[in-house]
């Protein structure tokens, strides 16, 4: 019996059962070309001495790492956490590690994120691009032995051979619009953190869709850049003393709470005074004072299908992956936009 400090290697069994090294091999992996008797052979002698194979040799002898790296800009969002749920969830079924790398919103800490990967320390990437990413130059680093998915903000431009999974926001932003002007709201103020997010183009294209036959409604755009939900507070509290809106359109969660406390600071009511419109996926909306109407989005079964595309691909499986899919939203109307005096019949 061999000491409990001494490693069980491949050599260990070959050496006592009289076989290469090669063959206990092919009979611990299940070979066809291995007798079912030397199977059994090696797999007891193996339990009996408790042999652990080693996963390193393995990954290095099929190139693979079994590892998956998934590139985000943020992790406090609710959609970023629900997402990286959904990822788990089909990693672990293939057998896939997951490494999360935060970009926080950098294009430049994005592009040494995908260079650093490029070296072979994953086998695939899932990545949601950072505010500033207007190009997908950047990903040309990541060869074929690398394959990429993109989920949620995916690029405005560039080839429609990218797998892309997102949703679709274009519809969400015209839903998002029409319920607005069923409920009679007519200065609208859209909110957003870039205008060149493929998210926020397809939100705000949806919305001015939603507008375009009704002359009567005034419609601005603002977009809060600023680093610190005090910086975003102060730009919002200046934007609504300074006009008169009579509803925000917040295309982005994080600017939802600088909007509530700019109403509280500026003493306007919600709904009364200011009807507030948000995509949100934290369930605290549901809580607020007044409750929050949000559109929710399939932020998991984005996650999952883009896995999945992955794992496709990581499979050789090309035919197999959905390269421009768009999951429907969800509006859940709530106080912040019921007006006691609506237009909806």
């Amino acid at each position: 019996m061999k000491k409990d400090s001494e490693k069980v290697d491949l050599r260990t069994l070959a050496k006592q059962l009289n076989l290469s090294v090669s063959t206990v091999s092919r009979a611990l992996n299940d070979s066809y070309e291995v007798s079912p008797v030397t199977k059994e052979r090696v797999c007891e002698l193996a339990r009996k001495l408790n042999y652990q194979p080693n996963p390193y040799a393995k990954m290095l002898k099929e190139k693979s790492t079994k590892t998956i790296a998934v590139v985000i800009p943020e992790i406090e969002n609710s959609f970023f956490a629900a997402s990286i749920d959904g990822i788990h969830s089909v990693a672990n079924q293939y057998g896939y590690h997951v490494l999360i790398y935060i970009t926080q919103d950098s294009h430049d800490r994005e592009t040494a994120i995908i260079k650093l990967l490029s070296g072979g320390r994953v086998d695939g990437v899932l990545i949601s691009l950072s505010l500033d990413a207007k190009e997908l130059d950047h990903l040309s680093c990541l060869t074929s032995d690398i394959p990429f998915v993109l989920f949620n903000r995916v690029g405005v431009d560039g080839p429609s051979s990218f797998s892309r999974v997102t949703a679709d926001d274009f519809d969400a932003g015209f839903k998002a619009g029409q319920h607005l002007l069923e409920q009679g709201f007519k200065n609208i103020l859209y909110l957003g953190i870039s205008p060149n997010t493929s998210t926020d183009t397809a939100r705000r294209q949806g919305l001015l869709h939603a507008l375009v036959r009704n002359n009567d409604v005034n419609y601005e755009m603002m977009y809060c850049n600023q680093q610190t939900r005090e910086e975003n507070l102060q730009e919002i509290k200046k934007k609504l003393h300074s006009a008169q809106f009579d509803s925000v359109f917040v295309s982005v969660e994080n600017l939802v709470l600088p909007c509530y406390e700019a109403c509280a600071e500026l003493g306007l009511k919600i709904p009364q005074d200011l009807g507030i419109l948000a995509f949100s996926n934290s369930p605290a909306t549901a809580v607020f004072n007044p409750a929050l109407t949000t559109v929710v989005l399939p932020a998991r079964e984005i996650a999952v299908l883009a896995t999945q595309n992955l794992i496709f691909l990581l499979k050789g499986k090309p035919d197999n992956v959905k390269q421009n899919e768009r999951l429907p939203s969800k509006l859940i109307v709530r106080a912040s936009t019921i007006k006691k005096h609506s237009t909806k019949k």
